[in-house]
């Protein structure tokens, strides 16, 4: 009875190391396909959530009886009518050199950084088709990127729809 105890437990953890090896190859193969790096762009929580906070950021561009404006509304204001602050700024200047500020503090793009690029544009319209309402934010090398993440949030203007898109690569 002993021997045939011992000669279960040894087929038992044959089982038990041939599923694990099937486990860990079949681990290994899902890994290599799904994290490939490709040409297009991925989308990120992250960078959401980020795209998120900087167009809820409070600008230094205050508007008699309105306040201080956000860069959602700010971009509104600048894509939908144009103008100036109260401090005589255009609220396009205003909203561009706000936007460097947050990015350039955020994103270190150096050798030796992890970020090889960035890039952020405010777009009236929907699409890769629509028009810059400020100049494309660009720090780095953008020819070629095999790590690129994507994030596009929508800012409602009286004119449509305008979208902050970031696009970030990462070495």
């Amino acid at each position: 009875m002993n021997k045939k105890a011992q000669e279960e437990m040894v087929g038992f953890a044959l089982i038990i190391v041939l599923v694990a090896v099937i486990g860990l190859v079949l681990l290994g193969i899902i890994l290599r396909t799904s994290g490939g790096r490709s040409q297009e762009a991925r989308q990120s929580s992250e960078l959401d959530s980020f795209t998120k906070s900087v167009a809820s950021y409070t600008t230094e561009c205050e508007i008699s009886g309105r306040g201080f404006r956000t860069v959602s509304e700010l971009t509104g204001d600048c894509a939908d009518k144009g103008g100036n602050c109260d401090n005589e700024f255009a609220f396009c200047e205003v909203l561009s050199s706000t936007l460097k500020g947050i990015l350039n503090t955020t994103y270190n793009v150096a050798n030796s950084s992890n970020i090889k690029y960035y890039k952020a544009q405010i777009v009236k319209g929907s699409g890769n088709s629509g028009q810059d309402i400020i100049q494309p934010i660009i720090n780095g090398n953008t020819e070629t990127c095999n790590n690129k993440f994507l994030s596009d949030y929508f800012v409602s203007i009286s004119s449509g729809l305008a979208s902050l898109r970031l696009e970030v690569c990462y070495r």
